[in-house]
């Protein structure tokens, strides 16, 4: 995301240090190796839990990939963008784990999922609102800049709710998660 973003994070003031290759930190050949060395590795671990966390690993490597790479770029999509973030950086990781313990999708697992799925929905439109009028200068395209502030911080409050709703579901009804923890 960060060799993909470089210029576009080079215009922004806000964003040009959080990002370490329009920093100056790393080179774009560093970042590429470093991305690509942690995704095999990545792609190791997923195979040694199970086939379907495999399976569902190397999907989540390849939407981080394709999220942010130039020619498909999911991140410049509206709706598509929220959905794929929320999948990559939670879902298909509540899922990995899911199936890295069990062979089919039962059990408790919507609540939970609910719960992470919801806040990452959150965070990625809190980003894109905290960025709003860089992001909108700069001719970005995500959901935010589409469906406009006020419409993107209703989902946004709306996906806290339904987070939280996950939350005291998983925690204080199914107590999935022992009280001591």
């Amino acid at each position: 995301n960060d060799v993909e973003d470089v210029d576009d994070d080079a215009l922004n003031p806000a964003k040009i240090n959080r990002n370490p290759v329009s920093a100056g930190i790393l080179t774009k050949r560093e970042a590429n190796i470093a991305s690509y060395l942690t995704a095999l590795i990545a792609a190791v671990i997923y195979a040694l839990l199970s086939p379907a966390a495999f399976i569902i690993g190397v999907i989540s490597l390849i939407v981080g990939w394709i999220y942010s790479w130039g020619p498909v770029r999911l991140k410049s999509k509206p709706i598509v963008d929220l959905l794929s973030h929320v999948m990559m950086l939670a879902g298909f990781q509540f899922l990995t784990g899911h199936f890295a313990f069990a062979n089919q999708l039962g059990g408790p697992w919507f609540f939970p999922f609910l719960f992470l799925v919801s806040l990452s929905g959150y965070g990625e439109l809190y980003n894109e609102l905290r960025d709003y009028d860089g992001d909108v200068r700069a001719g970005l395209k995500h959901t935010a800049a589409v469906i406009g502030h006020r419409a993107a911080t209703y989902l946004m409050n709306g996906l806290l709710i339904a987070g939280i709703i996950g939350a005291v579901y998983t925690i204080f009804v199914m107590q999935l998660v022992p009280w001591w923890v």
